[in-house]
């Protein structure tokens, strides 16, 4: 009887191939039943790449993407800001750069900072058709009061104002003025301290209000607490105190503490914290050119320019108000 062949053992390199192979086939067997090998599997503690915190980018919050648009020359760019867009009429300008030209006769002059005194005569009298009724919305000595859209709504803001801080009372007793009003007011004065003669009176823009408060006398309104507050808080709106004491010599007028004028922002509260005049505010931007100043989110860019060639230069792309200054001059108002 022939005996049983042994089997030849398997070499050690076909027995780690055939492991190997097995192993592979488990492998894919257990992909496709969704089975993922530990090494691989998402740990509890691992983040959601959705959901992870981003690095802030340089400029940018969190998350944010980084802004492709070119810069400009630091010589060009404005001050950064949010828009707070003061009142009166917008110029619109198209252009790229930091200013286009505009030839003069196209742009919407408000005319909130013209220079009007004993030198500076009104050029320009309101027409009926952009002066407002005073009445009913603040209170006034008669219906007949007027008053500049821009000067009344401040004059309403600020009333409202002195209500909520319980400084109540007051009224304007005198606004827009015509050339013959401002004649007859002249030749009756006895003393003219107080009073230009016709086409020198700011009353004849129709941006100058006189204020007084119930029960004050116009000479006792500067010492009581009504006069002080408005001299403190008008700046707010974009009113000045426009004859203030100690200034007769610049102005050409005795103190009034009841006069005030509209000029807008930021031009007020320049005024008010330098304690200028409007003469001298003018005479200090003919003097420096403008400035830049941040008022709350605002900032506001104010130049003091002169038209060449019939044109003015205005910002491009922003928005902004040009005011003629009764001296030759522009001064040009920009914010964001």
């Amino acid at each position: 009887m022939t005996p049983p062949r042994r089997k030849r053992p398997q070499p050690i390199a076909t027995r780690l191939v055939v492991i190997l192979l097995l192993a592979v086939a488990v492998g894919v067997i257990g992909w496709r039943a969704g089975y993922v090998p530990s090494v691989w599997a998402k740990t509890a503690d691992a983040p959601e790449l959705s959901g992870a915190a981003v690095p802030a980018l340089p400029g940018g919050p969190a998350g944010a993407p980084r802004s492709t648009r070119a810069e400009a020359p630091a010589s060009a760019q404005q001050p950064a800001g949010t828009t707070t867009k003061p009142s009166g009429p917008t110029s619109a300008v198209s252009g790229t750069g930091t200013g286009v030209a505009v030839p003069v006769a196209q742009l919407a002059d408000t005319r909130a900072l013209v220079l009007v005194n004993a030198d500076h005569g009104v050029t320009t009298h309101p027409g009926t058709a952009s002066l407002v009724s005073a009445w009913p919305k603040v209170p006034v000595i008669n219906s007949g009061v007027r008053l500049s859209p821009a000067t009344l709504r401040a004059v309403t803001s600020l009333f409202a104002a002195a209500s909520q801080a319980g400084v109540g009372g007051f009224y304007v007793s005198s606004g827009y003025r015509t050339f013959a009003a401002q004649q007859r007011l002249y030749d009756a004065a006895a003393e003219k301290s107080h009073v230009q003669p016709p086409s020198h009176s700011e009353h004849e823009t129709g941006l100058a209000v006189d204020i007084m408060a119930v029960g004050v006398a116009q000479a006792d309104l500067g010492g009581s607490p009504q006069g002080r507050w408005l001299a403190d808080q008008a700046w707010k709106y974009g009113l000045i105190l426009r004859y203030p004491a100690g200034k007769q010599g610049v102005t050409g007028i005795a103190a009034e503490p009841w006069h005030f004028r509209y000029v807008g922002t930021p031009h007020a509260s320049y005024c008010h914290q330098h304690g200028l005049t409007l003469e001298e505010y003018i005479a200090a931007l003919q003097r420096t050119g403008g400035y830049t100043v941040t008022l709350g989110t605002t900032t506001y860019d104010v130049r003091y320019e002169h038209a060449s060639g019939g044109a003015l230069r205005v910002p491009a792309g922003l928005d902004h108000t040009v005011s003629s200054d009764n001296t030759g001059g522009y001064i040009v108002t920009s914010w964001k």
